[in-house]
């Protein structure tokens, strides 16, 4: 069955909604580090607005949008190919979702799904989410604050998902998106260091809770 270019998830799976996925239905190939402590990939910009935005720049065909989006998590402008041996680039991908089309054959929707909602430069590596006690749910993770831990270089590699998190966050979802916001969000996809890794467990970033309490971490933003 094609794929429209959307996905949904977070609900019961349903035989007859192929583009269904969960934020924990992908085996991302990060190794966790070697600790103690029990650990999770944290999104900074939430995994269900990632999917909400995505989906309503489809609906709307905001075509160059997409494009920047896909070339943002790590599709090549160029040189670059499916399997198949037709081109794997933002804009074959893109062009494909506008007419409507079958995508798999420059993309695999489950890779496409992947990079949009598990971007690299998107996770921060922190104690897992029932251990924390600012865990943030679905909202704004923000890591750009943190006070110890991280170079200046990834402090400014953070600011791109606060500036995502900024814009998506006040965009009503339920009616079309105006051009000039998805320009907006196109400026700040494009602004995105697509080439940023995990920032991957450092306690400096932390701070445990003495007291044996379960919820014991935190952000260290002392």
């Amino acid at each position: 069955m094609p794929w429209d270019g959307t996905f949904t998830g977070n609900s019961s799976k349903r035989a007859d909604r192929p583009n269904w996925r969960s934020s924990s239905d992908y085996n991302i190939q990060f190794k966790p580090s070697d600790s103690d402590v029990k650990l999770a990939f944290h999104h900074i910009c939430d995994w269900a607005l990632l999917r909400d935005t995505w989906n309503r720049l489809v609906d709307d065909k905001h075509y160059a949008t997409i494009c920047c989006w896909l070339y943002a998590v790590g599709f090549d402008v160029k040189n670059t190919y499916h399997e198949t041996g037709e081109p794997q680039t933002p804009v074959a991908i893109a062009t494909q979702i506008m007419k409507g089309e079958d995508v798999y054959d420059v993309a695999d929707a489950d890779e496409v799904h992947t990079r949009i909602t598990w971007s690299t430069w998107n996770l921060v590596e922190g104690p897992k989410e029932d251990t924390r006690s600012d865990d943030r749910g679905n909202f704004h993770d923000r890591f750009s604050n943190v006070r110890g831990g991280i170079s200046e270089s990834e402090r400014a590699d953070l600011t791109g998902p606060d500036r995502l998190y900024s814009i998506m966050s006040g965009l009503n979802l339920s009616q079309p998106i105006p051009l000039l916001k998805a320009i907006d969000l196109s400026k700040a996809l494009m602004s995105v260091n697509r080439k940023a890794k995990v920032i991957k467990f450092r306690e400096q970033m932390w701070t445990k809770a003495s007291g044996g309490m379960k919820k014991c971490w935190r952000k260290n933003l002392q």
